[in-house]
């Protein structure tokens, strides 16, 4: 422990001088932890879509409505031909689109909680000799 101080030119008893502090920000930036930040809704749905049954069932709605427009004999037939395919395209995007929700409304508030939390740690720095409490 002491070569570790040694090699740090640190003091065990006295630890930095501000003058220190400042040259080490300024060399090395800031040893402050970013508070975390919760994914968009956005890229959660595009995630949500990556699913291989939800990239399977757009496949199948894309082969459902060309097979049904191309096959159709009747002009009649050919208004509602589309119908299934789409029906499917729209249950994958209700399906992603309540799941990304969720999953971003769980999200923030897991965010909230690890950022309190965080808040709520102190340790003790020392500074010319004081001791500090600070957040890390």
């Amino acid at each position: 422990m002491d070569g570790i101080i040694k090699k740090l030119n640190s003091d065990k008893d006295k630890g930095i001088t501000p003058e220190q502090n400042e040259q080490r920000k300024a060399a090395f930036g800031s040893n402050e932890k970013p508070a975390k930040v919760a994914e968009s809704c956005c890229s959660m749905f595009k995630s949500a879509l990556d699913d291989f049954m939800l990239k399977l069932l757009t496949v199948c709605a894309i082969v459902s409505i060309t097979v049904d427009m191309g096959t159709v004999e009747h002009s009649e037939e050919y208004a509602h031909a589309w119908i299934d395919g789409f029906a499917i395209m729209v249950a994958v995007l209700v399906v992603s689109g309540v799941g990304s929700v969720v999953d971003y409304k769980k999200e923030v508030e897991f965010v909230k909680k690890r950022n309190a939390t965080e808040k709520e740690k102190i340790i003790d720095i020392i500074r010319n000799g004081e001791r500090i409490p600070v957040h890390p």
